[in-house]
């Protein structure tokens, strides 16, 4: 049995679609022993927006905007994060993974590539098993390191980095309870997921509750979800068309009230080069 831990930094997430910068790894063996370490750099083909409120930096990553101009884009290293993450015999682990997933998703769409199906395991949510089972909130990874003594002279925001704290802490989660990562992953559950078919699904997040027939047409619940993937999708345009330079608001009171209207609108703005 193989462990691959991964993690991922993005230029951007404007419109909810990460433009990956960086894919971090780290593969170790049954005996959690480093094999391999990398950081693949990726030339994000798209703006770098890293700051937060007050103009300050809220993500500062390990590489200059230089050296991710100078690599190659997403599309080269496609069958290399494949093999990576879908090789036999290997579990793949990630610190709230489906949110790395999500990137993903978003590069395989906007590079028209085939979606890598593959499950994935949250150290966070083991973490919070084993320390906190009735209670208590998600920790950061610093966090999590910090509670549980491992030494954090990581660089913070290198992928490969953070990709060896989430192999550190589930080493710790190991110890303390004894178990492998396979005997944590069947007793404190859920904490799988997967993206498969473009689709991300995880166990741990709960599912909302059907609408009730007076909801139907209003965005909310299961509607925002849906309505959110058709938004994500209309975004994968090249084009820009009469629209380019112009934006359309919607009434808050008008999207919330008529969720069938509004999938029917964007779709078609989108076709018209709407983003």
């Amino acid at each position: 049995m193989e462990y691959l831990f991964f993690d991922i930094e993005c230029a951007n997430c404007d419109g909810g679609n990460g433009k990956i910068c960086s894919f971090g790894y780290v593969l170790a063996d049954g005996d959690m022993n480093v094999l391999k370490k990398g950081d693949i750099i990726i030339n994000p083909k798209a703006p770098f927006r890293l700051r937060g409120w007050g103009n300050k930096y809220y993500v500062n990553l390990s590489y200059t905007e230089e050296e991710f101009r100078k690599a190659p884009d997403f599309s080269f290293y496609y069958g290399k994060i494949k093999e990576l993450l879908t090789a036999d015999g290997r579990l793949v682990f990630g610190y709230a993974p489906e949110n790395d997933a999500g990137f993903l998703r978003s590069e395989f769409e906007r590079y028209r590539l085939a979606p890598i199906d593959f499950e994935f395991y949250d150290v966070q949510r083991l973490q919070k098993y084993v320390f906190s089972p009735d209670g208590g909130n998600l920790r950061s990874l610093s966090g999590a390191c910090e509670d549980m003594g491992i030494d954090t002279s990581f660089t913070e925001h290198k992928s490969c980095d953070d990709a060896y704290a989430s192999m550190l802490v589930l080493e710790k989660l190991c110890d303390v309870s004894g178990l492998k990562p396979e005997g944590l992953i069947k007793k404190y559950t859920p904490c799988r997921g997967e993206l498969k078919n473009g689709t991300i699904t995880a166990d741990y997040f709960r599912k909302k509750p059907p609408l009730k027939e007076s909801e139907r047409n209003m965005l909310k619940g299961p509607n925002r979800d849906k309505f959110r993937d058709i938004v994500r999708k209309s975004n994968n345009t090249k084009a820009h068309g009469m629209l380019y330079g112009k934006k359309i608001c919607f009434s808050r009171e008008y999207e919330y009230r008529h969720f069938s209207e509004m999938c029917f609108l964007v779709t078609e703005l989108g076709k018209i080069g709407g983003r």
